[in-house]
């Protein structure tokens, strides 16, 4: 029973995520100013987003906000949200090898992608996706 759920939630997850997938526009790469912290979070979006799409954006900025107001107010900690469908955004995807609707934690060379948790959690459960940045992020901090 178990299984079934999770692979029913998983399966939503993939349909939240094709249904925002609009056609990739062809405009040229532009150059972006990336945040100076240790520790980026980046959020890679589509033009046209669902209600799952915006509370994944609020619900981890809530989460930064609420564990990490002051290395957010250093500089230590940024939050970036980038359309896939304008150049920068597309561009700095490509960077990461990101396809499609993205959560992502940076630092260096390490990456973490929590872009199942937070389509699974941001509407119906957003302590849990709270809880999900913080795991992600806790162990990069020096």
């Amino acid at each position: 029973m178990r299984k079934h759920i999770l692979f029913f939630a998983f399966a939503l997850v993939g349909i939240f995520m094709m249904a925002c997938n609009p056609q990739k526009t062809a405009e040229t790469a532009e150059a972006v100013e990336l945040p100076e912290s240790e520790i980026t979070v980046y959020y890679f979006h589509n033009e046209r987003r669902c209600a799952t799409c915006e509370a994944v954006e609020s619900e981890t900025k809530a989460a930064l906000e609420k564990y990490y107001p002051q290395q957010i107010k250093d500089g230590k900690i940024a939050f970036v949200s980038l359309s896939l469908e304008e150049a920068s955004g597309a561009s700095i995807a490509d960077h990461f090898q990101i396809a499609s609707q993205s959560l992502i934690v940076v630092k260096g060379d390490e990456l973490k992608d929590i872009t199942n948790e937070g389509f699974l959690y941001a509407r119906a459960t957003p302590v849990k996706l709270h809880q999900e940045v913080k795991k992600a992020i806790d162990p990069l901090i020096n």
